[in-house]
């Protein structure tokens, strides 16, 4: 699986302002559920609605447990986790 990618300049705030280069991931569309549903059913014996069932429940099952703080580990699927990002403050109520 190729992914694709581009190299963008990015000013360093931090320190001496100096540029640096980051990767960015570039998407190439978006897949709705129903056309993923049918998409899997195509190659079972499910139909797309018992498969479009079965993702919604997995839907519902990830944001419960990656809310309970859990990893979801789907096998070849991949790992879920929950993460976040901020900026540093000056004290803790910032």
């Amino acid at each position: 699986m190729a992914l694709r990618y581009r190299i963008s300049k990015r000013n360093n705030s931090i320190g001496k302002n100096t540029a640096n280069y980051i990767l960015q991931a570039v998407n190439t569309g978006t897949i709705d559920l129903d056309t993923l549903s049918e998409s899997i059913s195509n190659e079972c014996t499910l139909h797309s609605v018992d498969v479009k069932a079965v993702l919604m429940a997995l839907g519902k099952k990830l944001d419960y447990h990656l809310s309970e703080g859990k990893i979801v580990d789907l096998g070849d699927v991949g790992k879920f986790k929950m993460g976040f990002s901020g900026v540093a403050a000056a004290t803790p109520k910032h």
